[in-house]
This record gives C-alpha cells, structure tokens and sequence, in this order.
C-alpha cells in the first residue's frame, strides 16, 4: 500500500512523493483510526515508518508504541 492510495490533493501528493514527513504521516494516522478508510493497522505502521526516518516526532512516538504493544501481546 502506497501514500497515494490514500492523497487526493495532487500537491499533498507531491510533498509526500519528495520525501516530505507530514504527508508520510498523515495516511498512517487515517488507517489507525480509520478516517475517511478501513483501519488497517500494518498499512499504518507501514506509512508512520517512512516518518520516522526522517525524525518525525509523532511517527516516533506511534511507532515505539505500537512496537511496545505488540510485544505485550
């Protein structure tokens, strides 16, 4: 699953096809919640990973614990 399965505004697109965190980010957090999409949480974790290497503070923290719940289980 790809960014622009999720985008419709082309310069959304655009920045997040650059390399922009945000807009790498952005389709994570609608697949977790299920915003406007199905939930689908390894499409999430997928799209906030992206994020995460370029130092997205929130891509961090969504990543660590969801790594944190999941060796919970």
């Amino acid at each position: 699953m790809s960014t622009k399965d999720f985008i419709v505004e082309p310069r959304y697109r655009r920045a997040a096809e650059r390399g922009d965190a945000n807009p790498q980010y952005n389709p994570g957090v609608m697949l977790t919640f299920g915003q406007g999409v199905d939930p689908h949480y390894e499409d999430a974790f997928i799209c906030c990973r992206k994020s995460v290497n370029q130092k997205h503070a929130a891509a961090q923290y969504y990543v660590g614990s969801d790594f944190c719940d999941r060796r919970k289980d």
